[in-house]
């Protein structure tokens, strides 16, 4: 797996509502994980950033089917299945910031089945299947943006990476929650915790 260096930036810390769009929200989501210490000068192993995307979509999976949908400890006013969907979201804007993705330019009705049927391959979630079924979507991107970065092609880890975003959001979309404002009210939470959050891993 390659190794992927933060990005050297001066710019300030914007005020979350101050922030429109996307891309320039991956930009501070980026320069917020740096200031935290999540960015080492050699760099992280994009293997391990995936595998903790994993992680959270597999939380989300655990959350959805407690049988008493528990609210997040963090952001009492969602669902915890919510959160961890959004802390695999906040994970991919760290790396699409990077990255430097046209995220703006993406529509989320794309990384749906509307009136259940479309004509694009690529895989999209549906309310007509268990939330599992829609969180393995995302799964299946970011195990295609691994195998895109073992076999050294950039562009289509990146274009992996941006389908798993703009999925995390369909899918918050399609179970009519306001995606921006819970991983706005994540990264509030984030901003408040020390350094590294009190951990020797990202």
């Amino acid at each position: 797996m390659s190794t992927v260096h933060r990005l050297d930036t001066t710019e300030p810390t914007l005020a979350l509502d101050k922030i429109e769009g996307w891309n320039d929200l991956a930009r501070q989501v980026h320069i917020d994980n740096v200031r935290k210490g999540f960015w080492p000068d050699e760099g992280r192993n994009f293997g391990e950033i995936v595998a903790l995307m994993h992680s959270e979509i597999s939380e989300a999976h655990f959350g959805w089917e407690d049988p008493k949908r528990p609210f997040d400890e963090k952001c009492p006013k969602y669902l915890n299945a919510y959160v961890e969907i959004a802390d695999c979201a906040i994970r991919l804007l760290d790396m699409l910031g990077i990255y430097d993705s046209d995220l703006d330019l993406l529509n989320t009705d794309d990384y749906r089945i509307l009136n259940n049927s479309h004509g694009d391959k690529r895989r999209m979630i549906t309310k007509f299947r268990p939330m599992a079924s829609n969180l393995k979507v995302i799964d299946c991107y970011l195990s295609d943006a691994l195998e895109a970065d073992r076999k050294s092609n950039d562009e289509s880890r990146k274009e992996n990476l941006e389908h798993a975003f703009m999925t995390c959001i369909a899918l918050l979309e399609e179970d009519y929650q306001n995606a921006r404002a819970i991983i706005d009210s994540k990264l509030a939470y984030n901003r408040q915790r020390p350094h590294k959050h009190g951990k020797s891993f990202g």
